[in-house]
């Protein structure tokens, strides 16, 4: 959005020091305006912007429509300093004011489509996004931002197919694009590509080390798919690094943690767990890991008391249904287990769970194996 507004406000200036605009038509400036004043304004305007104070870029713009109110393009300026104030409601509502009142000629502006589209990516309202990226590319094909940003709308709603779709055109077009290739990422990960996770995630930190060097999430990610991979060395170099960057970023102290699990650093990986279900007492992930440390060392009780937790959070949780049963089955307590493992098979039928080797073959199901209800449950599966 950046280029963007800097092009509106030599078009702003320029409608202030003539007659005319070739943005949008014809715009006069009425005589009673003062061309200079009108100048002036634009320049504070954007000198408040770099600068972040937004209020002040708002009540500048608001001065400049009262001034010129019949202009579409100061609504359009209003509308960035809203949108940069995170207030989306009122930039859209400026945005479209400057669509109504303009006589087509800014709709047929990608570049105009594309900022409408972004404060709705932004606001959270993919659907309309796509709508306004749709338009935008529609007017040039080749419109690499449009598509990436649509690329994102799509990640957003589970239209993974159509995300990777715009990314993939976005590189063919723009190769040195790091941002499609760090949502690309996001595609591979939900396809277990883990070495595509880790070549795109690499190629952005290379591509734009500036912006990406400073993002936890991007290590995080990274670190992810490095420890699918097995490798863990990489893996927590990652996680440190995202840590380094942000110290509660619980997501890397979670995959930190199970890291550690795999190298049998148990200390270190119960301090992990231990500072992020800190942190948020209620993240499903801390709980189950560490309840699974808990289980595979047999500390049963605290991994039953975390397991719950996980369960009480999430009712479809079946890994987390199926280890309780376990630790019931390994206390001999038949008859919670087989209750839970009522619950473990109602919890697959919703998910469409349907892995049960483990609890056909691991020891620690034994005992409940041996029971009457296992047949009887197992066969209505």
């Amino acid at each position: 959005m950046k280029n963007v507004m800097i092009l509106l406000l030599t078009i702003i200036i320029a409608a202030c020091a003539s007659s005319h605009s070739g943005y949008h038509g014809t715009m006069q400036v009425p005589k009673t305006v003062d061309s200079s004043k009108m100048k002036e304004l634009a320049e504070l305007r954007e000198k408040y912007i770099a600068s972040g104070r937004y209020q002040e870029a708002i009540e500048v713009s608001s001065k400049m429509i009262e001034l010129m109110p019949d202009s579409a393009l100061f609504y359009l300026a209003r509308g960035e300093a809203y949108e940069r104030s995170d207030n989306y409601a009122s930039a859209i509502a400026d945005y479209e004011k400057a669509l109504s009142m303009d006589r087509g000629d800014l709709a047929k502006k990608p570049p105009v489509n594309f900022n409408i589209g972004t404060t709705y990516l932004n606001w959270g309202k993919n659907a309309e996004a796509i709508n306004y990226f749709d338009k935008a590319i529609k007017l040039d094909r080749r419109y690499v931002q449009a598509l990436v940003h649509r690329g994102v709308a799509y990640h957003n709603i589970g239209k993974s197919d159509l995300a990777k779709a715009d990314f993939d055109t976005a590189l063919s077009l723009d190769a040195n694009n790091a941002l499609a290739y760090r949502y690309r990422a996001n595609i591979y990960g939900l396809a277990n590509d883990y070495r595509k996770v880790v070549a795109d995630l690499s190629k952005c930190l290379e591509l734009d080390p500036k912006r990406y060097s400073q993002e936890p999430a991007t290590f995080g990610n990274r670190g992810v798919a490095y420890h699918e991979l097995g490798k863990l060395k990489e893996a927590l170099e990652d996680f440190d690094r995202a840590l380094s960057l942000n110290p509660r970023y619980v997501f890397a102290l979670v995959n930190r943690g199970r890291a550690y699990s795999d190298l049998k650093k148990y200390d270190l990986a119960f301090k992990d767990f231990d500072m992020a279900i800190g942190y948020e007492p209620n993240n499903a992930d801390a709980l189950f890991w560490r309840g699974a440390l808990y289980y595979s060392t047999d500390k049963l009780a605290p991994a039953l008391e975390d397991f719950m937790k996980v369960v009480k959070l999430n009712h479809r949780h079946v890994v987390a249904h199926l280890l309780i049963t376990g630790v019931y089955s390994r206390q001999n307590n038949i008859d919670e287990a087989c209750r839970w493992l009522r619950k473990t098979v109602a919890a697959a039928k919703e998910t469409g769970f349907k892995n049960w080797d483990y609890l056909k073959t691991g020891k620690e199901f034994e005992e409940v194996r041996k029971a009457s209800c296992y047949n009887e449950v197992m066969s209505s599966k």
